[in-house]
């Protein structure tokens, strides 16, 4: 019989929280017990500060799984004092760099920037060090794995690894110090900030992200080789998929599904796409959907004139509704900044698209993102403010549908080619690293 181990997974984001963050490490802890891994799972209360929630993906939860959670000292309620918003407000979406709207915004980005370091659950640090030891001393797990963001738990695993002698393995799904997402730190808290992150990096045995632009950086500027660094990439479940049918379509639509911080409106489509509607008289029953949160600044523009009659807005969707949308339209769009980030950016939500069989349309710089649409002739790639080529992607796209009933690009490619994408392919690789790091340690 195979000998089975047991890993603790740190992780913040861990059901009933919901959106694609939770993902990956959820497929994870579902597949891992597969190749003989059994998933300790540390987080956080379920009363936690999630900024959205989908209480159903807990099904998925697999037996073999234990899941502890600890207690945290969420700071965001700190911002919510200062700025006046209330509980039911989405601080991710309000807090990342913007122009500030008032001088309690600008205060609030401050306080996060200078105070919260490495990030606004460093209240969790404490409470799940302690959990993390009880859990080390009665169940034993053979390895250590901490994902983030929040980056956080991987300063907890760096202090479970470092007391316990226990290999980590920490997961980047997202860049640490160089995410433009986070506020702007002062130059002391910045260099206390990479400092920290320098620690956790040098701690782990091996370090893992989710794309080649992210690892060549970290490895610049921290140190290692790519010995010390394997790329897992996201990916799709084929399971999600089974038994979801898309609704009939009642007008050509463009949808797309999560979260729209700042940093990605699609300025220059918005306005390309208000002006194309307008053009021809036909094209205004083509719809634009979004489902998920949007920043404010994103709200404002879509509720204009010139946008809203084509606008659906849907708010938060569960999982499984955001799958039975993405096969329900004509076209994904999948939204990036132009930042020199964004180049190695390839989100968990590229992949449902491509898992669901419809198009993408990508507004993207050349980077890893239009590679991956390249090979798996999942779509097209324009570049964010491409004005002419957003608006000669948007005539292909109609001709297309209206003489074919589909889009002009290819769907995302099928049988054995998709499945290198799948969860189970991932996490069966990320067991083979836990087998490695636990063979060599003392």
């Amino acid at each position: 019989m195979e000998s089975r181990r047991k890993v603790l997974v740190i992780t913040y984001y861990f059901p009933p929280s919901g959106g694609v963050g939770v993902q990956r490490v959820l497929k994870f802890v579902k597949y891992l017990p597969s190749f003989g891994w059994d998933p300790i799972v540390l987080t956080v209360p379920e009363d936690a500060d999630f900024p959205v929630r989908d209480p159903g993906l807990a099904a998925e939860i697999p037996d073999e799984a234990q899941v502890f959670r600890s207690g945290i000292t969420e700071f965001y309620d700190v911002y919510r004092r200062l700025t006046g918003k209330s509980k039911d407000v989405s601080l991710d979406i309000q807090t990342v760099q913007r122009a500030d709207t008032s001088w309690k915004d600008a205060l609030a980005r401050m306080v996060r920037g200078s105070v919260f370091i490495p990030d606004g659950r460093v209240g969790w640090y404490r409470p799940g060090v302690a959990l993390g030891k009880r859990i080390l001393r009665e169940l034993d797990p053979a390895a250590i794995f901490a994902t983030g963001p929040p980056f956080t738990a991987h300063w907890i695993g760096r202090t479970l690894s470092s007391v316990s002698g226990k290999p980590l393995v920490l997961d980047f799904r997202d860049p640490w110090t160089r995410a433009t997402f986070y506020p702007e730190r002062p130059g002391w808290a910045k260099r206390l900030d990479e400092k920290l992150e320098a620690s956790c990096v040098r701690q782990a045995s091996v370090c893992v992200s989710v794309g080649r632009e992210l690892r060549d950086d970290l490895i610049e500027r921290v140190g290692g080789t790519t010995g010390d660094w394997e790329i897992l990439l996201n990916g799709f479940d084929p399971a999600d998929f089974e038994g979801v049918d898309p609704e009939p379509r009642r007008h050509p639509s463009i949808a797309h599904v999560g979260s729209v911080f700042a940093q990605r409106i699609p300025w220059t489509f918005l306005d390309v796409f208000a002006r194309w509607t307008e053009a021809l008289p036909e094209r205004r029953q083509a719809r634009l959907v979004f489902a998920g949160r949007l920043a404010p600044e994103m709200e404002l523009r879509v509720a204009k004139p010139d946008l809203q009659p084509n606008v659906d807005l849907l708010g938060f969707l569960s999982h499984r509704e955001s799958l039975a949308l993405m096969r329900s339209v004509d076209l994904l769009l999948l939204l990036t900044s132009e930042d020199a980030t964004s180049r190695g950016m390839l989100t968990g939500k590229v992949f449902e698209y491509l898992g669901s069989g419809t198009p993408i349309l990508a507004l993207a710089p050349e980077g890893e993102a239009e590679e991956l649409l390249d090979a798996s002739q999942g779509g097209a790639t324009v570049r964010p403010s491409d004005a002419e080529g957003i608006g000669n992607a948007l005539d292909a796209w109609w001709i297309s549908v209206q003489q074919h009933g589909r889009a002009p690009w290819k769907a995302a490619t099928t049988g054995t080619d998709r499945l290198q994408f799948s969860r189970r392919v991932q996490a069966e690789r990320l067991a083979s690293i836990l087998d490695r790091v636990t063979e060599t340690s003392p």
